[in-house]
């Protein structure tokens, strides 16, 4: 497998890439238990409607294609379609071939069936070493109940907080700069905006800019403890800002000037500079590798930016995760990419 190495640059300074075996690095890599160069599967599936009464044939056509990359998988043969109700109990399983990442068949439904909310799972041998199969939703009726009410599974009910927040980076880093995304439930049109304020003397360190009616978002750097006052339906709502880790990095996605690249900025602190001295990020997706590069830390270097080429980039989930030499998962960051590009089959 080639792989190709990220383009990097630093905001201080120039950086050369530290001077290592990169075939023993990429050999670490690979035989860590993070990545893998496995065919793992997807399944989509097509019925002719989605609500059946008992007695009827399920015509489908199914999909079996490779995750990393959305195409067709040519290794697979067989497809395992089972029928659960909605007590999750087994109702039918069938065996069907499939032939250049595609089959189709029907699923005869048993005349007794209880009216309800019935599931159609796709799975195969080779995926149960890595997931469950995937399951779809279909709706079957039982003309001869006297009762016409349907058993459908539905989501437990949850309270959402009027605002909640996270890190872009996952956590906050002290003396470091940070972002922080704030998500409020705001049933008002009008742009939820703010600021961050230094708890104890009420001195404000950042403003927080809106997104949208429900996003906002702060860039302040962390060297003390801090509350966020948010202006939501004309009412002044604080939060107090966790704690920063002394020690860490933070992960950032920034604007690049060029079309064909997307930049991330990897900064730190000294602190963990004093105990960390090399690192290498990973650009993957579900453990299949993409791209890397190592960094040399030094205390004069705090801010390191990197790109990715949007050529390399996965359809979909793309994921950076940063490790140490001892192949420790430090920070990661995944992120999605819109495609253009169909399954044709």
């Amino acid at each position: 497998m080639r792989y190709t190495i990220l383009l990097i640059t630093l905001l201080i300074s120039t950086f050369s890439f530290c001077q290592v075996n990169n075939s023993n690095l990429v050999e670490q890599i690979t035989n860590s238990g993070f990545f893998h160069n496995y065919n793992v599967e997807n399944f989509y599936l097509h019925t002719n409607k989605d609500v059946y009464f008992t007695g009827e044939n399920i015509f489908f056509k199914a999909y079996v294609v490779n995750e990393v990359d959305n195409t067709p998988n040519m290794d697979t043969k067989n497809l395992h379609v089972n029928l659960y109700n909605y007590e999750n109990k087994l109702v039918s399983s069938q065996l069907f071939h499939v032939e250049e990442g595609k089959t189709n068949g029907s699923i005869k439904l048993p005349a007794h069936l209880k009216s309800g909310q019935y599931t159609i799972q796709l799975d195969t041998q080779w995926n149960r070493n890595f997931k469950s199969g995937s399951n779809f939703l279909i709706l079957v009726k039982n003309i001869d109940q006297t009762d016409f009410s349907t058993t459908v599974t539905t989501d437990i009910e949850t309270t959402e907080e009027p605002i909640t927040f996270y890190p872009e980076s996952g956590s906050l880093i002290e003396n470091n700069e940070n972002v922080i995304y704030f998500k409020v439930k705001n049933d008002n049109v009008k742009a939820p905006i703010g600021r961050i304020v230094e708890t104890k003397t009420g001195r404000r360190v950042a403003k927080i800019f809106p997104i949208n009616s429900n996003y906002a978002k702060s860039t302040f750097f962390y060297d003390s403890e801090f509350t966020a006052i948010i202006n939501v339906d004309g009412k002044k709502e604080k939060i107090t800002i966790p704690k920063a880790n002394k020690t860490g990095f933070t992960l950032y996605k920034t604007k690049s000037e060029k079309d064909d690249v997307i930049n991330f900025q990897l900064s730190t602190n000294r602190e963990t500079i004093k105990k960390q001295k090399f690192i290498y990020a990973v650009h993957h997706k579900k453990g299949v590798l993409k791209t890397k590069a190592s960094f040399n830390l030094t205390e004069n270097i705090l801010n390191y930016n990197f790109n990715i080429l949007k050529s390399d980039l996965f359809p979909g989930l793309n994921t950076i995760s940063v490790f140490d030499n001892q192949n420790k998962l430090l920070i990661e960051r995944s992120f999605f990419t819109k495609t253009k590009r169909k399954l044709i089959f």
